[in-house]
């Protein structure tokens, strides 16, 4: 079984190997909301190598880069990753990311958003509900560290861990300056 930093260095190389592919951008959008499998044809984008990890990561693997392909969408700038503020490099968690949406106009409509993200039950409804939030941070152009949302992702799906992704998330989403939204 891969571990947490194999699965975001994975995540960090397939994104950046596909993200100056338009054509495959487009198909892996398409696998959005779907199992993985319901798609054969994009899963040489998703796992290049042919070799699969165990379906927990695979769905988690496979989620994460359907969703980059959205945000990357129309994006000149790199929205997969990191930014750098200061010197340093700054990663966006998805609860962060998405507090960078919030203005006095669309709190309570991004705050729905989010919660229906926090409160789904499996993979499949999270990346539902999920790409409309996506689908904004890439309108924003707000990047997203998805090395690290692919690792929540597993997480997610694990009974144990579950709660401990959302309340991470919750925090991120609730403890970023909300003066500071670069």
């Amino acid at each position: 079984m891969m571990k947490y930093a194999e699965i975001a260095s994975f995540v960090h190389g397939r994104i950046l190997a596909l993200s100056n592919s338009k054509a495959a951008l487009a198909k892996l959008r398409r696998g959005i909301g779907k199992q993985l499998g319901e798609m054969p044809e994009i899963m040489g984008y998703v796992f290049p190598d042919d070799r699969t990890t165990g379906s927990i990561i695979d769905n988690a693997l496979y989620t994460a880069i359907t969703l980059y392909a959205l945000h990357q969408q129309g994006n000149d700038s790199f929205m997969g990753d990191v930014n750098e503020k200061n010197g340093e490099k700054c990663y966006s968690s998805f609860g962060s990311a998405v507090q960078k949406l919030v203005t006095e106009e669309n709190e309570v409509a991004i705050k729905r958003r989010f919660d229906k993200v926090l409160t789904s039950t499996d993979l499949v409804e999270l990346s539902v509900h999920a790409r409309s939030i996506i689908n904004q941070l890439s309108k924003a152009g707000i990047p997203l560290d998805y090395s690290s949302f692919a690792v929540d992702l597993v997480r997610f799906q694990n009974e144990d861990t579950r709660r401990e992704v959302v309340v991470k998330w919750g925090k991120d989403y609730y403890s970023v300056n909300k003066g500071e939204k670069n």
